[in-house]
């Protein structure tokens, strides 16, 4: 996905972090549908996506372990109509997120001190991980929508 920049219009110019992971579609769907609607009507929003996946690629042990991407696999099940066994992954996935978690807040803060958003979409569903991985201390000082 690109970065949608504005055509000039009279309002000041707001930045905003649209995250989004790959896994399943439905993320990635909902990024595009608001990058379309912020297009169509002219809106004054510099809309940066972020897969966070990418982001946070230096702290993906099971990739380094299997050389697969998580998501890759989930995306390969879902293809073929293979959901049983998505329920166990997925609690799996988030125990070991919050494993990683003191390694993946310093990769975010690292970036929203980079970035500095007016404003971060999340078009992550699992609001609650979200806004603690986010929201960290000095990382992120601005509005977060889930």
């Amino acid at each position: 996905m690109t970065t949608y920049r504005p055509e000039s219009t009279n309002y000041p110019e707001v930045q905003l972090d649209l995250i989004y992971f790959d896994a399943g579609g439905g993320h990635r769907a909902s990024a595009r549908a608001l990058i379309s609607a912020a297009e169509q009507q002219h809106r004054s929003w510099q809309i940066n996506p972020i897969n966070l996946r990418d982001l946070l690629e230096p702290a993906d042990v099971i990739r380094r372990l299997t050389g697969v991407r998580v998501e890759d696999f989930y995306n390969s099940q879902l293809k073929y109509g293979l959901t049983i066994g998505t329920g166990p992954m997925l609690r799996i996935m988030q125990m070991v997120i919050r494993q990683l978690e003191p390694t993946i807040i310093k990769l975010v803060a690292r970036h929203w001190q980079r970035s500095q958003p007016d404003l971060v979409v999340s078009m992550i569903p699992n609001g609650q991980n979200i806004r603690r991985i986010v929201l960290v201390p000095g990382g992120l000082s601005r509005p977060l929508s889930v």
